[in-house]
C-alpha cells in the first residue's frame, strides 16, 4: 500500500493503534538497495535541498552520502523521534557542518489535506 512502506513492523502496527486505525495486512518483498553516496554520485555539482522521508532509517541514509556530504546545501529529514533517532540525526547534521532547525509537526489543513497528529504521537 502507498505510504505504509517500512521495514519496521512493530512500530508500524503501535502507531496504527494510536491513530485508532485497524491492523493492516502486509506482505515482505526483498528489495535492493543501494546507499544514497551511489545513487548521487551518477551526477556531479551541488544538491541544493536533500530530503530524508524514510519511515525510521533516517540515520541509515544519512549515513550513507559518504564523499557527497560536501555538496549538499540544505536538508530536510523527517523523523518519528523513537528510541533517540532524533538526538542521532541532529547530531550527524551538526558534525556535518548543518545549522540544524527542530520543527514538530502540528495538526493542520493545507490545500484540502488535513493531517492530525494525536496527542500521544505529538
Amino acid at each position: 500500500m502507498p505510504g505504509e512502506s517500512t521495514r519496521h513492523l512493530a512500530e508500524h502496527h503501535e502507531q496504527r493503534q494510536l491513530l485508532h486505525q485497524g491492523p493492516l495486512n502486509h506482505e515482505t518483498e526483498v528489495v535492493v538497495c543501494a546507499t544514497l553516496e551511489r545513487v548521487l554520485n551518477v551526477e556531479s555539482g551541488p544538491i541544493v535541498l536533500l530530503k530524508v522521508d524514510v519511515e525510521g532509517d533516517e540515520l541509515v541514509a544519512l549515513k550513507g552520502l559518504g564523499s557527497v556530504w560536501p555538496r549538499v546545501r540544505h536538508c530536510a529529514v523527517e523523523v518519528r523521534d523513537l528510541a533517540g533517532r532524533l538526538s542521532a540525526v541532529r547530531e550527524l547534521l551538526l558534525e556535518q557542518g548543518f545549522s540544524v532547525r527542530v520543527v514538530a509537526q502540528t495538526s493542520s489543513l493545507v490545500d484540502g489535506y488535513l493531517t492530525t497528529i494525536p496527542p500521544e504521537l505529538a
